[in-house]
Order: C-alpha cells, then structure tokens, then sequence
C-alpha cells in the first residue's frame, strides 16, 4: 500500500473494493506538541474523553495526512492521518496496521484529531462546546465546495488539536501503532478512514 506516497493510484491491491479510480496527494497538517507524553487519538467534538491514549516520548511530532482524490470528479476526502516518524517505505508502516486490528476510535462529528492528554480539559464541555471546540467549529463550517478540512489550533502555551475531516463522515475507525526501537513508546500512529 503507498498512500503515503505522492502520487500513488488506486491500482494497489488494498483499494480493490473501491470502484472509482483515484489518486493520493499528501499535505501536512502541523506539529503536535506532546509535553505530556501521551498523544490522544480520537473526536474532538463528539467525545474527546473517550480518546485512545498512546505513550510517545515527549516532544513535537509532525502530522501529515494522505488525501484521495477521486480522478472522474475530483472529490477529495481525507483516507489516512499519520503522526510521527515517517517512513521510507509504506509497506512497512502498514504491515503494523494488519497486525494491530484491535484499536479504533468513534467519530460521532465528522472530525478526528490528534492532542496532547492535557487537552482533554479544554474539549470537554459537558452541554456546551468549549471555546476551544467553538473555535473548531468555525474552522470547519466554511463556504468552499471543499469535502475535507485541517486545522492546527492553539490549545494552550504548550499544546495545539490538529484536527481534520474523518474520511466520509462518522463511523469506527482503526488506529495503528508503530512502536519505537524499544517497543514502549509509539513512533507512529495511523489512523485509517478508508480500508475495511
């Protein structure tokens, strides 16, 4: 599978259930600073508090995610979202995306996102959205004829959401886990919203 290689097309044997053709363009998302060491993978509207949490070393971790464009008319749609070392080669990052098939997230808005563990406070709004979900909310209710939307918002002096369109809309989707050398924190997560 190369969907995280400009320019690859829907001729990859995973894609063989989708009937149109399509091809993949990459675009960063932002740097997600991590001072907790825990980076959350979930909705940042529909449940923040019901986000897979996953040890990284802390730090800043680049987010980039693999658009497909549909080739007859040009919809795009978010297909994966990967945050953390990238990888020469994309066969080895989905090789730990068939082994690890037990972890997904909900999508209940239409977006997902990656954050610190810290951030948690600040999307959490009980009846009301935060100012911080108000502000991704207005990130996403644009006027364009767009299909899919990234926004890498200030959550605080250390932290930022970098959150983006989940693929066709709300559903249950995996969540990958590349461990680093020593096997106890993650080097990379994905988060696939078009295999099945």
């Amino acid at each position: 599978m190369r969907a995280f290689t400009e320019g690859a097309t829907s001729d990859d044997e995973a894609f063989a259930g989708m009937e149109r053709e399509f091809v993949f363009t990459l675009r960063p998302a932002g740097t997600l600073r991590v001072p907790s060491g825990r980076i959350m993978v979930g909705d940042p509207l529909g449940g923040p508090q019901d986000a897979l949490a996953v040890p990284v070393e802390p730090g800043t971790y680049e987010v980039v995610l693999s658009i497909l464009r549909f080739t007859d008319t040009g919809e795009e749609r978010v297909a994966f979202a990967r945050v953390g070392a990238p990888f020469t080669d994309d066969s080895e990052l989905f090789r730990y995306a068939e082994q690890d098939e037990d972890s997904a997230i909900e999508v209940d808005s239409g977006a997902a996102g990656f954050f610190d563990e810290s951030v948690i406070r600040l999307l959490d709004g009980e009846d009301e959205p935060t100012p911080l979900q108000t502000r991704l909310l207005e990130a996403t209710d644009t006027e364009s004829e767009a299909t899919w939307f990234a926004a890498d918002l200030p959550a605080d002096s250390h932290t930022n959401l970098i959150a983006f369109s989940a693929g066709f809309g709300d559903g249950d989707y995996p969540v990958s886990v590349v461990p680093d050398e020593a096997g106890e924190t993650a080097k990379t997560i994905l988060l696939d919203f078009v295999t099945e």
